[in-house]
């Protein structure tokens, strides 16, 4: 593994901490959801949403995290997609093909914007982990997020 990409052996407050991150989870939903949520939300997964007739509802928040990652990826961006290593010139039809990928849970995104100081990991159930190495960078993804209807999660 690279130095932007060290391996995670546990997702906790204290294995986040000794990599120097400062983890935040960026969601199409305000809280953390119940486990009975997540199990009566018919478009939480994109195959899911297309069995209930929810592919509309699914797509429009799909476009919600595409444009904020538009926004937000700038500059140089390498990363795995389907385990494999790639690098961007920012916003493109490739990164955003792997980002589409990765919320439809087909394979899962892991990139690294090194103008952010940021990594962000696709994740399931609608949310992915944004690991800081930038506080400052925070304040601005929040915004963001807010702008785009998305939630950032602590």
């Amino acid at each position: 593994m690279s130095p932007d990409f060290p391996e995670l052996e546990n997702f906790d407050d204290e294995e986040f901490a000794r990599q120097g991150y400062i983890p935040r989870w960026l969601s199409i939903f305000e809280h953390w959801l119940s486990t009975e949520e997540a199990d009566a939300c018919a478009y939480l997964f994109f195959e899911q949403a297309l069995k209930a007739g929810l592919e509309a509802l699914y797509l429009e928040q799909e476009a919600r995290f595409l444009s904020f990652y538009r926004d937000l990826l700038t500059g140089p961006i390498s990363g795995y997609s389907d385990g494999t290593l790639s690098f961007y010139e920012g916003w493109g039809d490739m990164l955003a093909k792997d980002i589409q990928a990765s919320l439809r849970e087909k394979c899962f995104i892991d990139l690294h914007c090194s103008r952010r100081q940021l990594r962000i990991m696709g994740g399931y159930d609608r949310t992915d982990l944004l690991l800081f190495k930038n506080i400052g960078q925070i304040p601005l993804v929040q915004d963001l997020s807010t702008r785009h209807g998305l939630f950032l999660l602590s």
